[in-house]
């Protein structure tokens, strides 16, 4: 839940804008899960370890999943889509797919300019290609030479702080066979900070399994890197949250160990919903102090 507020809370920035390329031609009769909704679920879900929507089946009545995703937790109707549901979900258009690029650029752009004049004063676009294995007869799968492998050769477009402004599955040797890639800056800087780039790479990829681009039909393949790449931003945001905390540099992973990924019996009542976390916990303290800034809780 803590991750939803931090990241996405906001229904005029993230569902709204990315749901709303979406076109569904669905009768409104019988639908039960919106596209927004399932683009909430999905990028919940890979924010919290949960990346293969296998996982849906059991998640789709967990309560603390329930309550994020603005149901009644526990009751009948409160249940979210299932692994079936979402896995159609992923069958989008060409011009669905761009629409949604077009939107994260702009969050990008919206996310630099809130944080004031400073953060557009000096821009650093870091564009790196990374390999994505393949497996099967996949839509634009190639042999690449240098990895050695039948992939996906995504490019992938940070700034210098780490926000994945854009991500382009690609076939598999479309950026040539050096396995290294371009930089692209706004303004000169030292070479120790291309490395910067793979640190980012590592947390897409890594916590928030970025790699996992397993359709057979390359545009659901586009779609789901948008998806994956919205959840980075997710924790990126987060993690901003953390500032003055010992989770302010966390990798990814290990933010979502110490905030998200914990131990808790979950209680509903008639008026709450209930987090009782062990009061052993060394994560607790961490958990609390993020809790309370979201939520204003009195101290």
């Amino acid at each position: 839940m803590s991750c939803w507020r931090a990241g996405l809370g906001d229904d005029s920035i993230w569902p709204g804008r990315l749901g709303a390329v979406l076109r569904d031609e669905r009768d409104p009769s019988f639908v039960k899960h919106t596209y927004e909704a399932q683009l909430r679920q999905r990028i919940l879900q890979i924010a919290c370890g949960y990346e293969d929507c296998n996982d849906a089946t059991e998640l789709r009545s967990e309560p603390a999943f329930q309550t994020a995703m603005n149901r009644v937790a526990g009751d009948e109707s409160a249940a979210l889509a299932s692994q079936p549901t979402l896995s159609r979900f992923e069958r989008r258009t060409a011009a669905e797919v761009l629409a949604m690029s077009e939107v994260m650029v702009d969050v990008w752009i919206d996310q630099l300019k809130a944080r004031g004049a400073k953060a557009c004063r000096d821009i650093v676009l870091e564009f790196d290609p990374t390999d994505d294995p393949t497996h099967g007869p996949q839509q634009m799968s190639m042999s690449h030479g240098y990895y050695d492998q039948y992939m996906y050769h995504p490019l992938l477009v940070f700034d210098g702080e780490g926000w994945p402004v854009s991500g382009c599955a690609a076939a598999g040797a479309c950026f040539g066979e050096s396995g290294s890639g371009e930089r692209v800056a706004a303004d000169l800087r030292e070479d120790t900070e291309r490395g910067q780039a793979g640190n980012f790479i590592k947390d897409l990829k890594n916590a928030m399994f970025a790699d996992r681009l397993s359709c057979s039909r390359f545009l659901s393949n586009q779609f789901r890197l948008l998806l994956h790449a919205a959840a980075y931003i997710v924790m990126l945001e987060l993690r901003r949250e953390m500032a003055n905390t010992a989770l302010a540099k966390a990798q990814m992973d290990t933010l979502r160990l110490k905030l998200i990924k914990i131990g808790a019996c979950i209680v509903v009542t008639a008026r709450r919903v209930w987090v009782q976390i062990s009061e052993f916990d060394p994560s607790r303290p961490l958990f609390e102090y993020h809790a309370r800034r979201l939520a204003r809780v009195p101290t």
